[in-house]
């Protein structure tokens, strides 16, 4: 029998060896075979940005990066642009590095870039190659990005993910007219919230509510606004 020893269906090895030796007794001979060393892998999980922005603004990327073998190392990420108004030329945007602390596996890199030019921005996160690493084909994610002119502002305030939430969601998002800030009250701190333009948290202060044209409320939850939120 060649084996790596793994099983991977049926019945345990010891179940296996007591059928063949005790019951059978058809005597074995194991040749062992593969490298006990675990394998060792770098890989993007996701590249996470808002479809639509304004030109001008800044956009928020987040870089999710997973590892298995470097405990404690610290990579390089490099965030690069491909503007098809340019020709699709590429552009690094920049390059940030992360350390993949004791006992866990993800760490994730954030960007706030600029995009230069109106129209459809190509982003694209890469991870440096290394000779250790099982697979090489997972160390770059890719996202599209559409810069548009200035558009009405709207945010999007809902309880939970209810049929007229989603609805008025996508309908804005697919109006090139309309930027839409979705507010989900019932989400996890950490889901991030959906629209052209992502929030990390709900806006409180006046100066931050007048930025926007329209403020659309869907069956919220007045105990989940902040004690301090501007009336």
């Amino acid at each position: 029998m060649i084996s790596d020893g793994n099983v991977t269906a049926g019945e345990g090895l010891s179940g296996i060896a007591r059928f063949l030796g005790d019951e059978k007794r058809v005597p074995v001979h194991a040749i062992g075979i593969g490298d006990p060393t675990p394998p060792r892998n770098l890989r993007l999980l996701a590249l996470l940005a808002s479809e639509r922005v304004f030109a001008g603004d800044p956009v928020a990327v987040d870089v999710r990066v997973h590892q298995k073998g470097w405990d404690g190392d610290t990579v390089a990420v490099e965030l690069v642009d491909a503007f098809e108004g340019a020709g699709g030329d590429e552009r690094v945007l920049g390059t940030t590095d992360v350390t993949f602390e004791d006992g866990r596996n993800e760490a994730v890199a954030r960007f706030n870039v600029d995009l230069e030019g109106v129209g459809k921005h190509h982003l694209t996160a890469r991870l440096a190659v290394r000779d250790e690493e099982a697979f090489t084909d997972d160390n770059e994610r890719s996202v599209d990005v559409e810069v548009i002119e200035e558009a009405s502002r709207v945010l999007l305030i809902a309880g939970g993910p209810t049929y007229e939430y989603r609805f008025l969601l996508n309908l804005m998002r697919r109006d090139r007219r309309i930027s839409v800030s979705g507010w989900l009250m019932s989400a996890d701190s950490d889901f991030p919230q959906e629209g052209n333009v992502s929030l990390d948290r709900l806006p409180t202060e006046p100066r931050e509510l007048f930025e926007y044209d329209v403020v659309l409320l869907v069956d919220p939850d007045p105990d989940d606004f902040p004690l301090d939120y501007a009336a």
